[in-house]
């Protein structure tokens, strides 16, 4: 009994100290204003493939998790999501349970994932995206004393509000939906997860701040197998961007004054392993100055590129980069580019291109910029759906996953095959999701 009651006091403990912590968590149409190079390829585009307009389905032999199977019934994408809120309510009881019995020497130490006996076809598309899970008020066992001018007052106890945010996997073909991360935030120190792929790789961006701003670059990424959800690696890093190539994490800071306004750098091109904790002891490449700006920077599959913009003449005019992976000197490929807010609001890193979005003749395209220095048009025009049209690109495999969307709500989904040009309709549920995507990538891949 006395080992009983010394466990479930260091329980109680555990739980008190983790509740005190934070563990986590109109456009216009400017075609008038296209880059020369976006007009000069547009005027030749081939045939189009139109996004939502094929209503061919196949037929799929589904064999769902068992929290697709709870759902199954009543049916539904906010079903299944609804369901995986239920299920992780319980996630503190567990864990305490599994504290316990670690505590008292029984039960395995393996990691959990993701059930090992789901069976996910080959090339199955998966998408990722971040949903409210649950929000509580929560308070300390402390009170405290509020006094007015006149002397009276009264005591309160310290409160705040906690929500509960998940990263969950969708896999449409298949009308599954898993759980991948978890994370806490408080009212007084919130902080978000965005989830992104790059090369075939599915990873977790972690914001440690109250929201996403230009001083607010503190960022804990983790990489988890898109498959089992097994954690892989974690890594912490402090950049105003940064890109993933192979096992090494590229990072740009940007300029920096003092406190009378004097520019002190103009930002630095740095590079770090991944799964290191901090980017303090990350090795410098490249200094940028006034006639070389830092701009933003992509892993492009073997590649680093950038995005950067100079202010003449009353405009912006930005050119496209590649920089060498051991001094970071950059090399532009193309200049003289007039972007429209849109299209710097849809730019995507690929294989070995940048893709650019642009609004032309009613529709939505996407301007390809390789790493070889050409230019072309992707042959599938996306429809402007509701009132604020947007378009979702990523690349794995040489295929390009192409979403429409109005807003916030992902509402079609496309395979195009770059070397066959066939465009493959995916049957999905419209659902809400975080459209940070131009600063991390449309989040979603095929499963091998």
């Amino acid at each position: 009994m006395k080992q009983k009651e010394v466990i479930l006091s260091l329980i109680i403990f555990l739980v008190g100290i983790s509740i005190l912590g934070c563990t986590s968590v109109d456009t216009e149409k400017t075609s008038d204003v296209i880059p020369d190079t976006l007009k000069e390829s547009s005027k030749q585009l081939p045939p189009p493939s139109n996004l939502g307009t094929d209503e061919k389905t196949e037929d799929k032999i589904v064999e769902n998790n068992e929290l697709n199977n709870k759902a199954e019934e009543e049916g539904g994408l906010e079903k299944k999501i609804d369901v995986v809120q239920k299920e992780t309510e319980n996630d503190l009881t567990e864990d305490m349970g599994q504290l316990e019995e670690s505590l008292s020497g029984e039960g395995s130490s393996e990691e959990t994932s993701i059930e090992e006996s789901k069976v996910i076809p080959t090339n199955s598309v998966a998408l990722f995206f971040t949903e409210g899970l649950s929000s509580v008020k929560e308070r300390l066992p402390v009170q405290v004393q509020y006094t007015n001018i006149e002397g009276g007052g009264y005591a309160t106890n310290i409160q705040w509000e906690s929500s509960t945010s998940a990263v969950l996997r969708y896999l449409p073909e298949l009308e599954q939906v898993d759980l991948m991360k978890t994370g806490t935030s408080a009212s007084w120190s919130q902080n978000s997860m965005y989830p992104f792929t790059t090369d075939g790789r599915f990873f977790v961006l972690r914001d440690w701040g109250s929201e996403w701003t230009i001083d607010n670059n503190q960022w804990t990424l983790t990489e988890i197998n898109p498959k089992t959800g097994v954690v892989l690696q974690e890594t912490g890093f402090n950049a105003d961007s940064f890109a993933i190539i192979d096992n090494a994490i590229y990072l740009s800071t940007g300029k920096t004054t003092d406190f009378y306004g004097k520019v002190t750098s103009y930002g630095k091109l740095k590079v770090m392993d991944l799964g290191e904790g901090s980017s303090y002891y990350a090795k410098d490449l490249y200094s940028f100055s006034m006639n070389v700006p830092a701009g933003q920077i992509y892993g492009v599959g073997d590649y680093l590129m950038s995005l950067a913009g100079e202010y003449v003449d009353g405009e912006y005019i930005y050119s496209i980069r590649k920089h060498s992976l051991l001094t970071g000197e950059p090399t532009i490929l193309f200049d003289q580019l007039r972007l429209t807010d849109f299209s710097r609001d849809h730019v995507f890193p690929g294989e070995d291109s940048l893709y650019i979005g642009i609004e032309y003749n009613g529709g939505i395209w996407f301007q390809k910029f390789t790493i070889q220095g050409e230019s072309t048009t992707v042959p599938v025009e996306l429809e402007r759906l509701g009132s604020t049209p947007r378009g979702f690109l990523t690349e794995d495999d040489g295929k390009l996953i192409i979403a429409e969307a109005d807003g916030h709500e992902i509402k079609t989904l496309s395979v195009f095959d770059s070397k066959t040009e066939e465009l493959e309709q995916i049957t999905i549920e419209p659902f809400q999701a975080d459209v940070s995507f131009s600063r991390v990538g449309f989040p979603a891949l095929i499963v091998d």
